[in-house]
């Protein structure tokens, strides 16, 4: 009787973990589709990702909604953009994505350049994700 307890708690066990990498692994490709979306001002695509209340802050403190947002994207001038050391924290139906974006873009006349550590919020609704709120800080030099 022990026995079969102790499996059923292994099978439970496998099976949380398993749920758990199932984000992880989704809201990673969301980050990269994000960023190629970017790249590639595919604004159809970010107009699903960024949900409607969405807010983003840059690493100077401005507040941009998903319209600001959009905008941003569709007039800024990209040479690249990769992400790294991408952490998922799953609650739920919200995550938080956590890493470091090395960017190299021009808007309004302002050169961004450099690493900046980034933190993302998903909530997921209907059965897909979307981005309620990113913030993006400048990495300090060494």
């Amino acid at each position: 009787m022990k026995r079969h307890a102790l499996v059923g708690v292994v099978l439970l066990l496998a099976v949380a973990a398993l749920g758990a990498q199932a984000p992880a692994n989704e809201l990673h490709t969301l980050e990269h589709e994000w960023n190629v979306a970017f790249q590639t001002k595919h604004v159809a695509f970010l107009k699903k990702l960024l949900a409607d209340e969405y807010l983003g802050t840059d690493s100077d403190g401005n507040v941009y909604t998903k319209a600001q947002e959009l905008a941003n994207v569709k007039e800024a001038s990209i040479t690249s953009v990769a992400l790294s050391e991408m952490t998922v924290r799953g609650y739920g139906d919200t995550a938080v994505v956590t890493g470091v974006k090395t960017m190299h873009y021009t808007l309004k006349r302002k050169e961004v350049v450099g690493p900046f550590r980034f933190t993302d919020v998903f909530v997921r609704r209907d059965g897909r994700w979307q981005v309620v709120a990113s913030q993006v800080a400048k990495v300090a030099k060494k």
